[in-house]
């Protein structure tokens, strides 16, 4: 089942996703299988994040790259607010 997940980085700094964007893309994992879509937003000082995965278990595996990687730059863990998905309408 598809999932969107959203994380609430307000305690984090776009600088910061923006290394852990980078490091991603140049460990080969700038897009990962199963992630379907990815919005970054600014919100406030930090950043809000929303994916949709094709399922838990697609993010669970990013994670393990993921994770470290955020953590390396003194960046934030927020717990993510997952939902399952009913409906995507995509753009042209």
């Amino acid at each position: 089942m598809a999932i969107l997940m959203i994380h609430d980085n307000e305690n984090d700094t776009l600088e910061h996703y923006d290394q852990v964007i980078q490091k991603l893309a140049e460990t080969g994992q700038g897009h990962p299988p199963g992630r379907q879509s990815h919005v970054a937003v600014r919100k406030g000082d930090g950043y809000l994040v929303a994916d949709v995965w094709e399922s838990q278990e697609a993010f669970d595996d990013f994670a393990r790259v993921l994770i470290p990687l955020l953590l390396e730059g003194g960046g934030t863990l927020p717990q993510p607010q997952v939902y399952p998905v009913h409906n995507v309408i995509e753009g042209r």
